[in-house]
């Protein structure tokens, strides 16, 4: 949605008053028949052309015109519906075409309806003179009060036609999607950015930094402006599940995601608490399904599909699954052993049975009565829980309880143990006497009857020991059938299956290699050659890619990565195995373009298989020929460097709970679980760990998280034409207050309570990248901070006031080496860098393929956008090719 600027000068009025614009007509004659004759179709491209028009005349400042204009679009999207063959295109990209045209045109007019009419008052009070100023005034005066009125109906929730309204007063919104069920069902709206983000990855313990490391690589740019967008909506398939208070479930995938954009989040902080959207998914859906895409996500192809490269890297992903990993059939796993949890005392017992007198027996042997000798159970009964023991009260009431005829009450001494002393009251249990032994010692033998015998025999070969055979792999046997029970049996052989990986991993870098030459030929064929000094080559523009040729120029020139991504090194930390990079791809070939901008052959390169790889591998929106932030690109290509390098396979998640007590011992153990959950040398070269410890205003109790970040983002002052860098750093690193809705859920209150957060850097990076915030949101549109910026760049800028005081001493001082710069609008402006030869010590200044030589005199400027330091000294010398 293109918004009119404020500096835009509106045209006079060509009409006298409101009543004689709206009397106008609408078409020109013969059009309106023209457009009955049409198909549905060609009504919405001829809308489509009026709409164009429209947006024109608005951007403009002819207000009356585009008022017409936009009165045609909305008429005829009344006529494309009324046509037989609309429900042909309803869903079709057209038929969401057609309705997004609609949606925009009403709200234009409501607006220019409001803008027009106070005009048209006003000139009529002041004779015809009206004033820029007060026009402005007057035309944001019903958007402001729109916009105050939202912010304070909102609560937790937001209504599908909230947000719409929210949208229509030139808002920004940012939803993140984390539906666990999508069903290949997106929210699709122009003026809606999405991101999604997987609900597995929300787990205990989340933290904004680990949530943009664990999401796709093509959502981590969205995340990482959070602070950029007005609203941020979070959504759901329904509503969150909540207390009856109506907070959240602590351990829900809502409350997690929740804390981890506020709570635990210095990184990029939203403008203001995120809502949920009321009803989810599901009541977006019923309210607007003309804003449903049901297209699933698919890898676009940028390059000849017949091509060598193309064919190159379909193999690479047929071939490059993950390893699978065999269960050991030959681990016998031990039952766990059983233990009593209280062992029985020792039992007082009579020397001799107490045998009562005998009873007379019937004479019949059928009628005896078999008596049941005593078990376990009766002789050990179980000792009871404590909670379960009779006090002296309770077992000398119960004194109804009589033991029968023929039984004895035996007593049980309480255990003695270990725990606090609880009066133990003796157990009796029933023991039935024993009947009378006769003396059979006097009885004559029987002879062996012969079934017995028979049976002792086969008792005899069912208890002779078998064999031992062996579990093979499968499920297997060996036949024995025909085999001597003397002959040993010998367990086969358990294949070798590393070897199969290795061999495998083999072959694999071979393809990263054939995809690393593959590339470097293309740009022997499609480049400007010549003898050049090393470092002095540039980079062709191939369609608005200004903003790629000067972070590539940057990261060439970072030593660290000069020495991980050459022909020799790159594929030793290439882990095929990560399925959330791209296989070495985008490594093979930044790999390429940097060995030939060192190799000194070149005059300019044209880097169109390296684009191509990044619009297929890493991110299809920024290769779309648009102009398109470098600070963006760089979070892409850096996420996409660090997960072809990550050493780990199966990152762990985990959940920091430091109070801040041991910061030192805090600090280790989260080291060692963050190498376990991301570990590159992309990491090593670019990340920053900062440490931020909150602390409740009522309890005084402390909170401590350690975070990681690749650069820090700074805010730049308003209102005002100089600042310094280290002043933005300063304000970066100061305390913050978390109150209202951003209150601390303290743990130890249970409830949410105002707390302070200091945040501070705990660990440098060899490489610090300071990104300047200049462009923010603002009315629907990017707004460019032009104030100028002094900064270091002859000397070495001290970061040490911005460490912890319990940090480890470490090297705080770092030396300038690169700069992104940006001249104009995000929409309409040409970026360029200068670059400090590590070689020459040479401060270059490359537009696109141009390099030149320019004095360090003229680095500081209203165009610095990104600053990259170093606090290594620059060395000389490049492995050659």
């Amino acid at each position: 949605m293109v918004i009119q600027s404020a500096d835009v000068m509106r045209h006079p009025l060509k009409y006298h008053n409101f009543e004689e614009l709206k009397e106008q007509d609408l078409f020109e004659p013969g059009t309106s028949i023209r457009l009955k004759n049409m198909d549905c179709k060609r009504v919405i491209n001829f809308m489509q052309s009026v709409f164009e028009k429209a947006e024109l005349n608005y951007r403009n400042g002819e207000h009356e015109d585009a008022f017409l204009l936009y009165k045609r679009v909305a008429h005829m999207c009344d006529m494309a519906r009324g046509k037989r063959d609309f429900h042909q295109v309803e869903r079709s990209p057209d038929g969401r075409l057609m309705f997004t045209m609609f949606d925009t045109s009403l709200r234009k007019l409501t607006e220019l309806h409001d803008n027009l009419k106070e005009r048209y008052e006003e000139r009529k009070n002041n004779n015809g003179t009206l004033t820029r100023s007060s026009s402005a005034q007057s035309r944001m005066s019903t958007a402001s009060r729109k916009t105050e009125e939202l912010d304070y109906d909102f609560g937790m929730y937001i209504k599908p036609k909230e947000l719409m309204r929210f949208i229509s007063t030139k808002k920004s919104v940012l939803v993140i999607d984390y539906r666990s069920m999508r069903e290949d069902e997106n929210l699709c709206y122009q003026d809606i950015a999405v991101a999604q983000v997987p609900i597995n990855v929300l787990n205990p313990g989340c933290i904004f930094a680990g949530l943009v490391k664990t999401v796709p690589v093509a959502e981590r740019g969205k995340l990482n402006r959070l602070s950029d967008y007005d609203l941020v909506v979070l959504m759901e398939s329904t509503n969150p599940p909540t207390y009856r208070s109506g907070e959240l479930f602590a351990e829900s995938p809502a409350s997690i995601l929740m804390n981890a954009l506020t709570t635990y989040n210095t990184i990029s902080r939203p403008k203001r608490r995120p809502l949920f959207l009321d009803g989810g998914f599901d009541n977006w859906k019923l309210h607007y399904p003309m804003y449903i895409s049901a297209e699933t996500q698919r890898r676009y192809s940028f390059y000849d599909s017949n091509s060598q490269f193309a064919e190159l890297l379909n193999q690479i992903r047929s071939e490059m699954l993950p390893q699978v990993e065999y269960p050991d059939l030959y681990e016998v796993k031990k039952p766990a052993a059983f233990y009593l949890e209280d062992q029985p005392s020792d039992i007082k017992r009579s020397s001799s049975p107490n045998i009562p007198p005998r009873r007379n027996v019937p004479s019949s042997s059928s009628e005896m009565q078999s008596y049941p000798p005593p078990t376990s159970s009766t002789l050990y009964p179980k000792t009871p829980s404590p909670k379960s023991f009779y006090t002296d009260s309770t077992y000398s009431n119960s004194q109804a309880w009589q033991p029968r005829d023929g039984y004895e009450v035996t007593e049980f001494p309480a255990q003695a143990s270990a725990e606090p002393r609880v009066h133990h009251v003796p157990i009796k249990v029933i023991i039935p006497s024993a009947p009378p032994l006769p003396d059979r010692s006097t009885k004559p033998v029987r002879p062996p009857s012969p079934f017995k015998m028979s049976e002792a025999r086969d008792q005899a070969k069912i208890d002779k020991p078998l064999p031992r055979v062996p579990s093979l792999q499968g499920g297997a046997r060996k036949d024995l059938s025909n085999s001597s029970s003397s002959r040993p049996i010998e367990r086969p052989p358990t294949p070798d299956r590393t070897k199969k990986w290795a061999l495998q991993s083999e072959k694999n870098i071979k393809l990263i290699k054939q995809v690393y030459l593959n590339c470097f030929n293309d740009i022997q064929k499609i480049s400007r050659t010549g003898n050049v000094r090393s470092g002095y080559t540039g980079l062709f523009n191939l369609g608005n890619t200004c903003f790629m040729n000067t972070t590539l120029q940057a990261l060439f020139n970072t030593p660290q990565l000069q020495a991980i991504f050459t022909s020799a090194e790159f594929f030793k930390h290439i882990n095929e195995l990560n399925t959330k990079g791209t296989k070495g791809v985008i490594s093979a070939c930044f790999s390429a373009l940097l060995d030939s901008v060192w190799s000194g052959k070149f005059i300019a390169i044209r880097p169109e298989l390296f684009l191509n790889a990044f619009a297929s591998e890493v991110c299809a929106d920024l290769a779309d020929k648009r102009q398109h932030d470098a600070q963006e690109f760089q979070i892409y290509l850096l996420n996409a460097l660090h997960e072809d390098t990550n050493k780990v396979t199966k990152p762990e998640s985990f959940e920091q709970n430091y109070d801040g007590h041991d910061l030192a011992t805090n600090a280790e153990d989260y080291k060692a679980r963050q190498n376990r959950f991301s570990s590159s040398p992309i990491n090593d070269v670019f990340n920053l760990r900062t440490v931020s410890q909150l602390s409740c205003s009522i309890c005084r109790s402390t909170s401590v998280t350690f975070e990681e970040m690749n650069q820090i983002s700074v805010e730049l002052p308003q209102g005002t034409y100089y600042s310094q860098l280290n002043e933005c750093l300063a304000k970066h690193f100061s305390d913050i207050t978390l109150a209202g809705q951003n209150c601390w859920n303290c743990p130890k209150c249970k409830k949410p309570q105002i707390a302070n957060r200091n945040t501070k850097i705990w660990e440098l990076p060899p490489v610090l990248v300071i990104h300047l915030k200049r462009f923010s949101l603002s009315g629907g549109t990017f707004v460019k901070n032009e104030m100028t910026i002094d900064f270091e760049t002859n000397g070495w800028m001290n970061m040490e006031p911005y460490l912890h005081s319990k940090a480890l001493k470490q090297k705080s001082t770092y030396s300038l080496y690169a700069i992104t710069n940006h001249d104009g609008t995000l929409n309409s402006g040409h970026y360029t860098s200068f670059i400090r030869n590590r070689i020459s010590h040479e401060w270059l200044k490359f537009d696109d393929e141009y390099c030149t030589a320019i004095s360090p005199d003229t680095l500081k400027s209203k165009k610095a956008f990104i600053l990259y330091y170093t606090n290594q000294n620059f060395f000389s010398g490049h492995p050659q090719l």
